[in-house]
């Protein structure tokens, strides 16, 4: 009895080491590849069997991306899911000032186009008979946009993505629950300039294996726009005086001067 208890503890100790260890090089890898093709930092808190937290992706300091929760769902957990897998993404921050410079993201040799494989009808036809994808939501901050001193921030909720392959053509359906923007002004007061509220779902095909664009629609289920008055107070819309034409109005000022004396 005592060698069965010795035997099934070792045996579970070793199964701790080997998640311990696979975890480690799964993380390691996937920091190398994006510091490679991509010169970003990425961080991940944890991951565990069919999940990962706390993904953050930093490509400047002013120019991040983070994940809460990365998970695959199936339809025996989750009878909705119109899939038997889903690939779901939780609460996605996206943050960028648009008056830090972002360097070159991909790294490519000197001469050298980055070349696409062909694409495979197969492996498509049966990722889109299996798997579909889901976003909770995205919050995107851009800074300094169009104005200095402005934030632009965007939420969306409910997005999910599903494929489908018919015959030659790969089919997409792509719907957002709600999507909410507003720019903002930043003085001694918070001013909001506008204000956009939508939800849509946009579908359409690809004919394979050339991934050559088909057919588009757009539907728009809700749209609300705003436009506050703090936009028309805005540098955005008044007339921008040229140095040019100050330069001439200087002499022409003192021109006039000289007559009256």
């Amino acid at each position: 009895m005592s060698l069965i208890l010795i035997s099934f503890l070792l045996i579970f100790l070793l199964g701790v080491v080997f998640c311990f260890l696979f975890k480690w090089l799964i993380c390691t890898l996937a920091v190398r590849v994006l510091q490679a093709t991509l010169n970003a930092e990425l961080k991940i808190k944890s991951v565990g069997l069919f999940s990962v937290q706390g993904v953050s992706i930093q490509f400047h300091p002013q120019h991040t991306l983070e994940v809460d929760r990365i998970w695959i769902s199936s339809r025996l957990l989750n009878q909705d899911l119109p899939r038997y897998l889903a690939l779901c993404f939780g609460d996605i921050r996206v943050r960028f000032d648009l008056q830090v410079p972002l360097g070159p993201l991909v790294k490519t040799g000197h001469g050298k186009k980055p070349k696409m494989g062909p694409v495979n009808p197969k492996k498509l036809r049966f990722l889109s008979q299996l798997v579909s994808f889901h976003v909770s939501s995205v919050n995107v901050m851009v800074l300094n946009l169009a104005l200095s001193e402005s934030l632009w921030h965007m939420t969306v909720t409910g997005i999910t993505l599903l494929l489908s392959h018919q015959s030659k053509t790969l089919a997409w359906n792509f719907s957002v629950g709600q999507l909410s923007s507003k720019v903002l002004k930043s003085s001694q007061l918070d001013i909001c300039l506008a204000e956009l509220a939508l939800s849509l779902l946009l579908s359409g095909d690809v004919t394979l294996p050339e991934m050559r664009p088909g057919c588009l629609s757009l539907n728009v289920r809700m749209l609300i726009a705003e436009l506050h008055e703090g936009l028309f107070l805005s540098q955005f819309l008044l007339p921008h005086k040229s140095q040019k034409n100050q330069d001439h109005a200087v002499p022409g000022e003192q021109g006039l001067l000289f007559l009256k004396r």
